[in-house]
């Protein structure tokens, strides 16, 4: 299940598509990095962090992002939580940034699911998230693990 969400998560991502990815996601959004919790409360700051990280994967040259469950379970039959890794790939399959975890809670309204919340172990002290600091790590920081 969470495997298909990243999937067609990045594809919005990838496709620049907004508003697949706005159903994707419920507002308020909290996200915390290793610097800082940040809450998503509208959809222009949404739209504002959406466009701001497309713009942030063509510039760094990404031409594919792979994202892989590490982990998930259902904390009720409605709630998910689970940690998969991110590695963004740019020419000759390089990564552009070192590869970075993420623990994400996905909530199901309506038979939608949506991401209610995120704890990434990269760097960024405000939204959007650019990815400007990702430490290089081998394994899932401890406070990621499920």
């Amino acid at each position: 299940m969470l495997q298909s969400y990243l999937d067609a998560f990045g594809a919005h991502v990838s496709h620049d598509r907004f508003e697949d990815y706005a159903r994707s996601v419920s507002l308020p959004l909290c996200i915390k990095t290793s610097s800082a919790t940040l809450t998503v409360t509208s959809l222009d700051d949404l739209q504002e962090g959406f466009d701001d990280f497309c713009d942030m994967l063509r510039w760094r040259g990404v031409t594919r992002m792979v994202r892989t469950v590490i982990e998930a379970r259902f904390e009720h039959p409605e709630r998910l939580v689970g940690l998969y890794s991110t590695v963004l790939l740019g020419g000759g399959d390089q990564p552009v940034v070192p590869p970075y975890y993420t623990k994400l809670w996905l909530h199901c309204r309506d038979g939608n699911w949506q991401a209610t919340r995120a704890h990434m172990n990269t760097h960024d002290p405000r939204w959007p998230l650019l990815l400007s600091h990702v430490p290089p790590v081998d394994s899932p920081p401890e406070e990621l693990l499920l």
